[in-house]
């Protein structure tokens, strides 16, 4: 049983050893990381920097609020353009549906008609023979 016990004792020293060998390699990593998390952060600090230093005077605002109302103005138009042609596009859809439906009637009226009047040749050589 001492051998049995030795050799967990061993076991464990050498997983120990592994993970010290991985934990130096963590805190490289570590360090790294956090070098680069540095360098990225100064680079958007700079680039803040660049966008704070816009400065927003009130002539700029009003022309930027200018600019929105005109192109706010401009979708209205062209919404209400839409609108109309919209409009317009099914009033002649309903009145090219209006006249399919004037010019089937009047197709199968001729067409019994037609019917009627074979019908009435066909009775006549009939009654004539």
């Amino acid at each position: 049983m001492d051998e049995d016990d030795d050799s967990d004792l061993i076991d464990h020293s050498e997983s120990s050893d592994s993970s010290e060998g991985d934990s130096g390699s963590e805190l490289d990593s570590d360090s790294d990381d956090e070098e680069s998390y540095k360098s990225q952060s100064d680079n958007e600090d700079g680039k803040q920097d660049e966008v704070m230093e816009v400065e927003f005077t009130e002539e700029t605002l009003e022309v930027k609020i200018k600019t929105c109302k005109d192109a706010i103005k401009a979708s209205r138009e062209r919404q209400n353009e839409a609108r109309v042609r919209k409009k317009e596009a099914s009033d002649a859809l309903s009145s090219l549906g209006k006249t399919i439906i004037k010019v089937q009637k009047e197709k199968n009226a001729f067409c019994s008609l037609k019917r009627s009047e074979v019908h009435l040749q066909f009775y006549i050589l009939l009654f004539l023979n």
